[in-house]
C-alpha cells in the first residue's frame, strides 16, 4: 500500500501543468521574431508575446464562451515574420514612453524644450511624434510561471536616455497574465534616478480587435460613465494632424445598438479619442466592447481607474485591407505633454502600475450587445 502511494505521488509530481510557457523562434538574420507563447493546454488558448519587439501582443486566441470554438481575438501577421517586424498599423504594441501623438514632436517641461522623433508624417498638416519608442527595444525576460491557474511572462526593459527627446531613466515592467478569464497586461513604471527632475509619461496599449465586417460591427463605450469627444484641428479624423484643440464634445453614440456603418470595403471612417468623465471611485473599471454580430461574439477590453481616455479606429480595411477596429486604453489624453490631460509626472525614485485586459463575453443577440 505504501509502494502505490508513492508510485501516485511520483506520478503526479511530473504531469504536466495546465498552462504551459513556450519559446519559439521565427525568421533568421535581421528578420527574427522571438516569441513567449502563453498556452493553456486544455482548451489550446494562447497568448503570443514578441519579447524582442517591444513586448507587442503578436495573437491572442480565446475560446468562444458559447460555441466553444477557438477565435483569434485580435489581428495578427499569420506568422509571416516580415510583416511582424514591420508591423505597420501598430499592431498589440505596447506605447510607452508615450502614448498616441505629440504635436511636431515637441514639448517643454520645467522651461526646457524637448525634440522627440517625428515618426508620422501628415502631410501639409505637419508631423508628429507618434506612439514612443519601446515598441523598437529588445525587452528582457525577467520572470515566468505557468502551473494549473495561469501562464505569467514579465519583461522589463531600461531607458537610458539617449532617446531623441527622452533624456531620462525609465525603467518598464510588464507582465503578461494568461487565465481562465482571459488576458491581463500590467504595465509597471519607474522614475530610476534618485535626484533631478520628474519625468514625463503616458502608456497604452494598441489592440486590434478582429472582427467578420467592421461595418456590421458595434462598439459600445462604458455605460457607467458619460464620456466626450476630444476635438481636433479641422474636426475631421482625416484632414487634420489630429491634435486635440483643448475643446470637448458630450458624445451618445458607441451605445451598443447601432453597427459602425458603411460598407465591409469602406465602413465609417473613424480615428477619435474619448474621454469617460464619471469619477474613478463610481467607475474604477471601464469596459470597451466590440461585438461581432456575424458570430455572436463580443470581445471586452477592460482597462482599470488608471486609462480615462480611448481611441477608436476603424481605418484598416482602408489602410491595410483587414477586418479589425482599434481599440486603445490610454492613461492620458493625445499630446497630454503639451496640454497636460492626464500627464503622468513621475519624481526621482517615484513608481506607477497600471492594469488592462481582454476577455470574451456571452451574449444573447447577434444584432446588438446585451449586459
Amino acid at each position: 500500500m505504501l509502494l502505490r502511494q508513492v508510485i501516485t505521488f511520483c506520478i503526479a509530481s511530473v504531469r504536466a501543468n495546465k498552462f504551459q510557457i513556450e519559446d519559439v523562434t521565427l525568421g533568421s538574420g535581421n528578420d527574427v521574431v522571438n516569441l513567449k507563447v502563453l498556452r493553456n493546454t486544455a482548451t489550446e488558448e494562447r497568448l503570443e508575446i514578441a519579447w524582442n519587439l517591444g513586448g507587442k501582443t503578436e495573437a491572442l486566441v480565446l475560446k468562444h464562451p458559447t460555441t466553444g470554438q477557438l477565435h483569434s481575438v485580435l489581428l495578427d501577421h499569420h506568422g509571416k515574420v516580415q510583416d511582424i517586424v514591420s508591423n505597420v498599423g501598430w499592431k498589440g504594441a505596447v506605447l510607452l514612453p508615450y502614448a498616441n501623438r505629440i504635436a511636431n514632436g515637441t514639448y517643454k517641461l520645467d522651461g526646457h524644450t524637448f525634440y522627440l522623433e517625428r515618426n508620422e508624417d501628415r502631410g501639409h498638416y505637419g508631423k508628429n511624434g507618434l506612439h514612443g519608442y519601446l515598441y523598437r527595444k529588445q525587452m528582457h525576460v525577467v520572470d515566468e510561471k505557468a502551473n494549473d491557474k495561469s501562464a505569467q511572462v514579465a519583461l522589463a526593459y531600461d531607458f537610458d536616455g539617449t532617446d531623441p527627446g527622452y533624456p531620462f531613466l525609465l525603467s518598464v515592467k510588464l507582465t503578461y497574465t494568461l487565465d481562465t478569464d482571459g488576458f491581463t497586461l500590467h504595465i509597471a513604471a519607474e522614475n530610476r534616478a534618485r535626484t533631478g527632475p520628474a519625468l514625463p509619461l503616458s502608456a497604452s496599449w494598441h489592440s486590434y480587435f478582429a472582427v467578420s465586417d467592421i461595418s456590421r460591427s458595434l462598439l459600445q463605450l462604458d455605460s457607467c460613465s458619460k464620456w466626450n469627444h476630444i476635438d481636433v484641428h479641422n474636426s475631421s479624423s482625416t484632414e487634420s494632424d489630429l491634435i486635440p484643440t483643448g475643446t470637448t464634445t458630450p458624445f451618445q453614440g458607441f451605445d451598443g445598438t447601432k453597427p459602425i456603418g458603411g460598407g465591409k470595403d469602406a465602413p465609417t471612417y473613424w480615428d477619435d479619442e474619448f474621454k469617460a468623465l464619471q469619477d474613478v471611485e463610481t467607475c474604477s473599471k471601464l469596459k470597451v466592447r466590440v461585438h461581432d454580430p456575424s458570430i455572436g461574439q463580443t470581445s471586452v477590453l477592460w482597462m482599470d481607474s488608471n486609462f480615462r481616455w480611448v481611441q477608436i479606429f476603424t481605418g484598416t480595411a482602408k489602410n491595410f485591407r483587414e477586418q479589425g477596429i482599434a481599440v486603445e486604453a490610454m492613461t492620458s489624453q493625445a499630446d497630454s505633454w503639451n496640454n497636460e490631460q492626464g500627464i503622468l509626472l513621475l519624481q526621482a525614485g517615484q513608481s506607477w502600475g497600471g492594469s488592462l485586459g481582454v476577455y470574451l463575453e456571452k451574449t444573447d443577440s447577434r444584432s446588438s450587445i446585451h449586459l
